[in-house]
């Protein structure tokens, strides 16, 4: 296959850009890792300041052992009944855990248990992410249905981590409410792609 020119590069993201199933997906992509920017930069500040840097160290180990096992139950859920439902559900999850880490700034057992379940939640929506761009994209596509997407995580990433180093000085529950925020309309967003993806069956 002949490499893509440069304009026929830009033609394929426009034709993905141009479907409404595709900008519902990057904005699912974008908003929760707005989420997973704040909580990476600020939550082993937060355990350090509450109990030092051993615990923020073990917080580290845990979210990531819970994060790989809810990976594993949510592509066995995905197998079972599709992607809407549990990308629906987790999303709400993620919202959850930002309002109770924002409410237990100073709780050790909050954070770890609210942190914990976020991550858990951030992960396994993104289980369902391959699954979504192989449905929206033709089998010509997938690579830039790939590449948008991971603009979108990338991006949503950096902008946590940027504002949220701005806001803490502030207030360090701010960056958490404004994540949670973001997150419930990214909540919207799932669900509107579910009913939409529904009806267009």
């Amino acid at each position: 296959r002949q490499p893509e020119s440069l304009t026929q590069m830009l033609t394929s993201y426009r034709q993905l850009l141009r479907r409404r199933e595709m900008r519902l997906l990057l904005g699912m992509r974008f908003l929760p890792t707005y989420y997973w920017g704040t909580v990476n930069l600020l939550m082993p500040v937060l355990i350090n300041r509450a109990a030092g840097v051993k615990m923020a160290g073990y917080y580290g180990t845990l979210s990531l052992v819970f994060a790989s096992l809810c990976q594993i139950l949510t592509g066995r859920v995905c197998d079972a009944i599709g992607t809407r439902i549990p990308a629906f559900v987790t999303t709400c999850l993620i919202a959850l855990s930002a309002g109770l880490i924002a409410l237990s700034v100073n709780s050790v057992v909050l954070l770890y248990a609210s942190g914990i379940l976020g991550a858990g939640a951030a992960w396994s929506l993104s289980v369902t992410m391959p699954r979504f761009i192989n449905e929206f994209s033709d089998a010509e596509e997938k690579g830039h249905g790939v590449g948008i997407t991971h603009l979108a995580w990338s991006a949503g990433f950096l902008s946590g981590q940027v504002v949220s180093g701005w806001l803490e000085a502030a207030s360090v529950s701010i960056p958490f409410v404004i994540a949670g925020g973001l997150v419930t309309i990214s909540a919207g967003l799932a669900l509107r792609l579910w009913l939409y993806v529904k009806t267009e069956n």
